[in-house]
Parts: C-alpha cells; sequence; structure tokens
C-alpha cells in the first residue's frame, strides 16, 4: 500500500525499496530507475515478478509504504541494507516511512552525479 492505496498485489521473489541515494545500487540491477538525488521521492522495484506487467514505481519520499504477504502458507525475510534479517508471516505489516532526521552526506568532490553515474556504468 502507498498511503493506503492498494498499489499493487504483486508476486515475485521480492521486492527491493530504496532513496535516491540507493537507487543506483541493487534497485538499479534489478531494473529499477536512477533516480538524481536532489528528488525528494523513493522507488519501489519488484524482483523477478510472475506478471510482466509489474513495473518498479517512483513515490513520494513522505509516503507511507506497508508490506504485507497474501498467501497464508507463504513466509518471507524482511533484508535492510544487507545487514539485518527479520521473518515475517502473514499477519505481519511492515511499515516504511521516511526518517525524521535524514541522513547527511558531505561532498567530497566536484565530480557531478552524472558524471558518477556514467563512470559506474562504465
Amino acid at each position: 500500500m502507498v498511503d493506503e492505496y492498494e498499489m499493487e498485489e504483486l508476486r515475485a521473489d521480492g521486492v527491493v525499496f530504496a532513496t535516491p541515494t540507493g537507487s543506483t545500487a541493487y534497485a538499479m540491477s534489478a531494473g529499477g530507475p536512477i533516480i538524481d538525488p536532489r528528488v525528494d521521492a523513493a522507488v519501489i522495484v519488484p524482483l523477478a515478478p510472475f506478471k510482466l506487467s509489474a513495473r518498479p514505481w517512483v513515490v513520494p519520499a513522505d509516503s507511507i509504504l506497508k508490506i504485507r504477504l497474501t498467501i497464508p502458507e507463504k513466509k518471507a525475510a524482511i533484508v535492510i541494507d544487507g545487514q539485518y534479517t527479520y521473518s515475517i508471516t502473514e499477519n505481519d505489516v511492515v511499515t516504511l516511512t521516511e526518517a525524521k532526521n535524514p541522513a547527511r552526506f558531505v561532498k567530497s568532490s566536484v565530480v557531478s552525479f552524472y558524471e558518477k553515474v556514467q563512470d559506474k556504468l562504465i
């Protein structure tokens, strides 16, 4: 769900939720868009979806995202930044919201975001 609206019932191997900073990592390699870090958004990317019409979504960063399993006998895992893993079952609802205090990054070079992306993709 996105802000109490049913977005899509999705059957896939997984789903990546990313910020613009994370959009050039796992989300991009799964077919998601590259998002300029100046854009206040989040991206939702299905991993190996079972239907061809399942596509990545870009939603406002302040959206409230809710995820739940719809097949009772299935289990799933939530993996956060590849470091923390939690099991979920059919009655669990995972809610993702924008942090009250966002991370701050130091600009370390004069190379633009677009030049960095081009260098990574070569």
